[in-house]
């Protein structure tokens, strides 16, 4: 399976990336302390969606509800909130 990513790199470092999860759902949004508030994240989420709706598929994505700061930036990269979900796991 083809996994898409994104990422900002400041002198060959990457300073914010974004991930796909198993699923498919965008996630594993990352940028370093130093780097935020520069708009990064919004780049390279807007990135892979783009290269998610390239390859056919929906962007999405699944973020805690205790996570205060991702609603906020998903909104700005244009998704809209579709309703809740229940995550169930197993321990192998």
């Amino acid at each position: 399976m083809l996994r898409h990513s994104s990422a900002v790199y400041i002198n060959d470092e990457p300073v914010s990336w974004v991930l796909t999860h198993d699923d498919n759902s965008m996630g594993i949004m990352y940028t370093r302390e130093e780097y935020r508030r520069q708009g990064y994240a919004v780049d390279v989420t807007i990135d892979l969606a783009g290269k998610i709706i390239e390859s056919g598929n929906i962007p999405f994505v699944q973020i805690l509800e205790s996570n205060n700061q991702s609603p906020g930036l998903a909104m700005k990269c244009g998704f809209v909130r579709a309703g809740k979900c229940d995550w169930f796991g197993v321990e192998v």
